[in-house]
């Protein structure tokens, strides 16, 4: 039986967020009993899986600010380009662009960039890169959890995730990628 995973513990919550909007209807079209969430957030006591504010402290106290600001421009010129497109253009067509493992919001470049912050003992860039693998290794666990043998499963989750989910469905015995761009090509010639 089909099945769809969101990105929120609390799926149940009605918020105006890319679960509901897409991971719900996807679910209701495809009459679903059940929406299972897997989002990893850490709890109390346990590290940031994101601590960007430690590279940035890094970054401001050794000079390295603009060379930052630069790892994240290409992101912020795309989300930008994507928010002045929202008006114009379809859902499936935008999800295409946060699909394009070769867009700047979807790939893991910037993250990457982020390692040549710190030195010696201080490492803030390759510490941040080790909690996002961390948090999307346990997304995927959680993935693992819920799915049982023959199950199709959708994933909604950011772009910025994309790159190491991806990565985990390629490369974890007994799951296989299937690429939904062609699915967003279709329904979005169907909208035009």
């Amino acid at each position: 039986m089909p099945s769809i995973v969101a990105s929120r513990r609390r799926c149940w919550r009605a918020t105006a967020t890319k679960i509901v909007q897409i991971g719900y209807r996807i679910a209701a079209r495809a009459k679903l009993a059940a929406v299972q969430g897997i989002d990893e957030q850490p709890g109390p006591g346990e590290p940031d899986y994101f601590p960007y504010d430690k590279v940035e402290s890094w970054a401001k106290a050794h000079g390295e600010q603009p060379a930052l600001d630069a790892v994240f421009a290409g992101v912020k010129a795309a989300s930008d380009r994507i928010a002045a497109e929202q008006a114009s253009r379809s859902v499936p067509a935008l999800l295409l662009t946060y699909n394009d493992p070769a867009s700047p919001l979807a790939g893991q470049d910037s993250y990457y960039a982020l390692l040549r912050f710190g030195d010696g003992d201080a490492q803030p860039g390759a510490e941040l890169n080790a909690m996002w693998y961390l948090r999307n290794a346990k997304i995927f666990a959680k993935l693992i959890n819920v799915a049982k043998p023959g199950d199709r499963i959708v994933v909604v989750y950011g772009a910025g995730h994309g790159y190491w989910l991806r990565h985990f469905a390629e490369t974890t015995p007994g799951f296989r990628l299937v690429d939904v761009r062609p699915y967003l090509e279709k329904a979005a010639a169907a909208l035009r």
